[in-house]
C-alpha cells in the first residue's frame, strides 16, 4: 500500500522518537539492568500499537477499570476486555520473540 510504513520502518521511527524518553523512564522505575531492558522493550512495544489500542492499553496499565476505559473509548465493557486480552497476548508473543513485529 502506498503511503504506509513497513513494520521495520515503524520500529525504527519509534526507536528514534521514543528511545531516549523510554530509556529514562525505565531507568527511573528499575535499577536492575536486565529488568530495565525488559521494561524498555515492553514500553517500545506498547508505543508501536495502533493509536486506539495504545490508548486502551495505557489506560489498562494505569489501573483504570473496564467501565472507565469503555467510557473513554466508546467501546462496550466486554469489548474492552476482549481487546485487552488480545493486546496482552500480542505484546507477550512479541516481547518473548524479541519485539520486532508489533
Amino acid at each position: 500500500m502506498a503511503g504506509t510504513e513497513s513494520q521495520d520502518e515503524l520500529y525504527r521511527r519509534a526507536a528514534r522518537e521514543y528511545g531516549a524518553p523510554l530509556e529514562r523512564l525505565a531507568y527511573a522505575y528499575e535499577a536492575d539492568a536486565d529488568r530495565r531492558k525488559s521494561l524498555e522493550r515492553l514500553l517500545a512495544l506498547v508505543q508501536r500499537l495502533e493509536p486506539s489500542d495504545r490508548q486502551l492499553m495505557l489506560a489498562y496499565l494505569e489501573d483504570m477499570d473496564a467501565e472507565s476505559i469503555a467510557e473513554i473509548t466508546g467501546l462496550s465493557v466486554a469489548n474492552v476486555w476482549t481487546k485487552i486480552h488480545r493486546i496482552k497476548s500480542l505484546l507477550s508473543r512479541q516481547f518473548h520473540k524479541g519485539g520486532h513485529d508489533a
